[in-house]
């Protein structure tokens, strides 16, 4: 199975995200310690986090490296936070064990994570940084939260919520505009620049250049692209390439 046949996953993980996002604000907004709401709401952490898994097993196969680290790392995430709402559902007084330096240390870590992880979008989407943006201050906030600060749950909640909309924007920008085959729903690219002379003469970077502004609409595709196809006889494979000869060839 090449990555060329596979559909692209980025809706999937995304909406996924976006589910796990609203639960976790609902429930942190709700502050509820029923043991039902708990379970229920782990079950619902365990289904995002599965999607986002899924989701990033196909990126990785579709090449798509920084997409399946993303989704990897918040899919493990939801599991996790599932696995820890199903195990407060059955003993509440849990929580009371764990000092709070230690519950705080884990939305640290993951900020620090997330921030990692958004750097590489300020050259991909504005949309994708926006997104990964608002996590971070989601983490961040949940730090004091973990010593009991209602406010900072709250405000942990709201970027929350703020994250998911933007996922769920971008999960409806990659279906629909998949659907009719141009943008229909701006996905905010950040224009790629030439740097160096080396990057002039690569290639798969002229690829991933001419289709971005195929899908910024601001290029028209031919039903042949000499580019692509001389890097197909020459054994190159790049999503970009991949992409771009999907598009070309419709």
């Amino acid at each position: 199975m090449t990555s060329s046949s596979i559909a692209n996953p980025a809706p999937l993980g995304l909406i996924g995200f976006a589910t796990a996002c609203i639960v976790n604000a609902i429930a942190k907004l709700c502050n509820t310690q029923q043991s039902s709401a708990l379970f229920i709401t782990g079950i619902a952490f365990f289904g995002g986090g599965g999607a986002q898994i899924l989701a990033s097993t196909l990126q990785f196969i579709r090449n798509e490296g920084h997409s399946a680290l993303v989704f990897a790392v918040f899919g493990f995430h939801w599991w996790n936070t599932g696995l820890w709402y199903m195990m407060l559902s059955h003993n509440p007084s849990l929580a009371e064990n764990v000092p709070n330096g230690v519950r705080a240390a884990y939305p640290a870590v993951l900020a620090t994570v997330t921030a990692i992880l958004w750097i590489p979008t300020l050259r991909c989407s504005y949309v994708s940084a926006m997104t990964l943006a608002l996590v971070v201050g989601a983490f961040v906030v949940d730090i004091p939260a973990q010593w009991g600060c209602r406010q900072a749950a709250v405000a942990s909640a709201v970027f929350a919520l703020a994250a998911s909309g933007c996922a769920v924007y971008s999960a409806a920008a990659e279906v629909v505009n998949g659907a009719w085959k141009r943008d229909v729903l701006p996905r905010f690219y950040v224009r790629k620049k030439v740097e160096s002379e080396e990057e002039c003469n690569d290639e798969r970077f002229l690829a991933s250049l001419v289709l971005q502004e195929i899908k910024l609409g601001r290029l028209s595709c031919p039903k042949q692209f000499p580019l692509v196809l001389e890097m197909k006889r020459e054994g190159e494979s790049s999503s970009s390439s991949e992409e771009l000869e999907h598009i070309c060839c419709e």
